[in-house]
């Protein structure tokens, strides 16, 4: 994938789930279109390129100035993304033969209210394990 060229559509295979509850398993297809900066918005998921070969995708969770903030949702970490590095915006999700939209008015909708908590997304996952992993210790003994 290079910047700069008619690319249409890419699709990028998801080899780790940063970006869950979003994307569940992995493997999942993520079409990713080639994006202006302009275009990007809080809460959209786009695919960049923090040096050669190292591909993420991971959701905008704020914007500054031209560079973006993103992180996978499931992420404490957060990366500033300069403009060069940015290869793209993921429209969908496709996962076992079913497509879900991220660019949709709901869609949209529900990715910027996601935005919205990701931070707090990492310490919500730790007080469910925790609380989890309490109750199997008083249910077990």
């Amino acid at each position: 994938m290079s910047r700069g060229t008619a690319i249409s559509t890419v699709v990028v295979f998801a080899l780790s789930l940063n970006l869950r509850p979003a994307v569940t398993s992995l493997g999942a297809a993520l079409p990713d279109v080639p994006a202006a900066r302009t275009e990007v918005g809080v809460g959209d998921v786009i695919c960049y390129e923090t040096s050669p070969g190292r591909l993420f995708v991971h959701r905008v969770i704020d914007r500054a100035r031209d560079q973006f903030l993103a992180k996978g949702d499931a992420l404490a970490c957060v990366d500033v993304i300069d403009p060069p590095q940015l290869l793209g915006k993921v429209v969908a999700i496709e996962r076992h033969g079913s497509l879900r939209r991220l660019d949709s008015r709901i869609a949209r909708w529900r990715n910027r209210a996601v935005a919205s908590l990701s931070r707090r997304l990492p310490l919500l996952f730790a007080l469910a394990i925790h609380v989890g992993r309490s109750a199997r210790a008083a249910l077990h003994g």
